[in-house]
């Protein structure tokens, strides 16, 4: 076994180090000119480091930009978290944590890296993936404890999921390429909410 030694471990930091900020310059170019029109002699130029350095922690430019949309996604399910901190009531929380979801990608870096670049550049089975380990996490734990703690019944929990999940991915979409963008983030959140209400309440009221 290799002895671990100060000069080990600084190595190891420092290769930490030049992988964030690889991440961070990239996304900061992806958000601003998309990953069409961003090429990797900017990133490594923006964030000071060789190009060798960059083809040490990436494949290419398409492994790059994964790795800036998997960064975005931490940050979304890390504010949806905080946004439903102090929700009463697992049912506020949902709406809460769905119209955190929508708020966050009314951001124009959100929306040109998550929905726009996203899907083109990974393809949707990537993009779910990825969403799954990120935002789905809190929306599955969500819809769990309402389903089977709060008595709504014949509501299967992972198809439950899924629906939930793309009605608001697809709103989120809409909202990206509407002409007003605003207005349709209001329309999207009252659209989710009678949604909501519709599929999840029971018969005797709110969950």
């Amino acid at each position: 076994m290799p002895k671990i030694t100060k000069t080990t471990n600084k190595k190891v930091d420092q290769g930490k180090q030049t992988h964030q900020t690889l991440v961070k310059t990239a996304r900061s170019l992806f958000s601003g000119k998309g990953y069409e029109k961003t090429s990797t002699e900017e990133v490594v130029k923006e964030a000071n480091v060789t190009r060798g350095a960059l083809y040490h922690h990436f494949k290419g430019k398409r492994e790059l930009f994964k790795a800036v949309f998997d960064d975005v996604h931490v940050d979304i399910a890390d504010g949806i978290i905080k946004g439903t901190r102090k929700e009463a009531g697992l049912w506020n929380r949902l709406l809460k944590g769905t119209y955190t979801f929508l708020d966050l990608c009314l951001e124009p870096g959100t929306q040109r890296i998550v929905l726009i670049d996203g899907p083109a550049v990974l393809g949707w089975q990537e993009w779910r993936e990825i969403d799954n380990q990120r935002s789905m996490i809190y929306l599955r734990n969500i819809l769990r404890d309402l389903i089977v703690e709060q008595g709504i019944n014949d509501l299967p929990l992972e198809p439950t999921v899924h629906l939930v999940s793309g009605a608001t991915n697809e709103m989120a979409l809409w909202i990206a390429q509407a002409e007003d963008p605003k207005t349709a983030h209001s329309h999207a959140r009252l659209t989710l909410k009678l949604l909501f209400e519709k599929l999840l309440l029971t018969k005797g009221g709110r969950p």
